[in-house]
């Protein structure tokens, strides 16, 4: 077992995230108490985050802004994410925690190599360029099933023009720490 140790600025963006999260799960639910729901504001926060590392100016900012960590640049920003993934897996041995990140996008674009190096650095990404088609769309699916050991067969069931799809996956298996069955 191994704790995850943040420094001041890593706590820091941590709160503020956890503060959005909190946000997002609460608003996805409000005036929705009967609804069958899966929100997951870790997988929708890292998305941000990683998106993120393609913006500049005013839309950074706004972005920044409304995860609340505008006090932050992208590089202390991606470094704690990169710190807790890495973290999360190892805090207790009786748990599996995997995230893994990928974007499709038109092979008539262009990645920006500072874009590419950050996500797949700090994210863990996989940047597949393609002709988003069927084929695409069935790479996408395989993907999905493998990073989530089979559980998920089929994500996505159309790409409707899309000119790039980014995903995000976690998988996490753990115990309780009480058991509650008794209860």
């Amino acid at each position: 077992k191994e704790n995850i140790t943040l420094g001041k600025t890593q706590q820091a963006i941590s709160n503020r995230v956890n503060d959005f999260s909190w946000n997002v799960f609460s608003r996805a639910f409000a005036e929705k108490e009967d609804a069958n729901l899966l929100v997951s504001p870790l997988s929708l926060t890292q998305n941000i985050m990683m998106l993120g590392n393609g913006l500049k100016g005013n839309t950074l900012e706004e972005v920044k802004t409304a995860l609340g960590v505008s006090d932050f640049d992208m590089k202390e920003i991606n470094s704690y994410v990169l710190q807790l993934n890495t973290g999360l897996d190892s805090v207790d041995s009786r748990t599996k925690y995997r995230t893994d990140n990928a974007i499709w996008h038109g092979n008539w674009m262009t990645v920006q190599p500072e874009f590419k190096e950050n996500i797949s650095g700090f994210y863990k990404t996989d940047i597949f360029p393609s002709n988003m088609d069927d084929q695409t769309l069935d790479s996408i699916n395989q993907w999905a099933f493998e990073k989530t050991y089979g559980r998920i067969e089929r994500l996505v069931d159309a790409l409707n023009g899309s000119a790039a799809v980014m995903m995000n996956t976690i998988y996490f298996r753990g115990l309780w720490k009480d058991d509650l069955s008794e209860t």
